[in-house]
């Protein structure tokens, strides 16, 4: 009997290890995401003067990246409550950006 207790209690920390593992992926995924289509997005509005044309631009990122512009939106929201780590996303998306023209001249 105390081996069947012990058996349940090893897969029920293994469920919720797994789980929580599940969720920062989830987490992290959503943010590499949300940074993706953030630079696209910049750099669509920087290159697009037509603000039309740059709306049809951004919906399709938007899609691309699995976001509407409400969930964009609503990420953009949950990510900045934390300003340091906000401050963070900003400065690994300039960084990339910076990379990404030099490679092109």
């Amino acid at each position: 009997m105390k081996n069947n207790r012990t058996a349940r209690i090893f897969i029920l920390i293994f469920v919720l290890s797994f789980s929580l593992i599940s969720c920062n992926n989830s987490q992290d995924e959503e943010r590499e995401n949300y940074l993706n289509a953030y630079k696209e997005i910049l750099l669509v509005r920087l290159n697009d003067s037509d603000s039309t044309i740059a709306n049809k631009k951004i919906n399709h990122i938007y899609a691309k990246y699995g976001f509407t512009k409400e969930s964009f939106t609503k990420t953009f929201k949950k990510l900045s409550k934390n300003p340091e780590e906000y401050l963070s996303i900003l400065d690994s998306l300039r960084q990339q950006i910076i990379n990404e023209m030099s490679n092109k001249k």
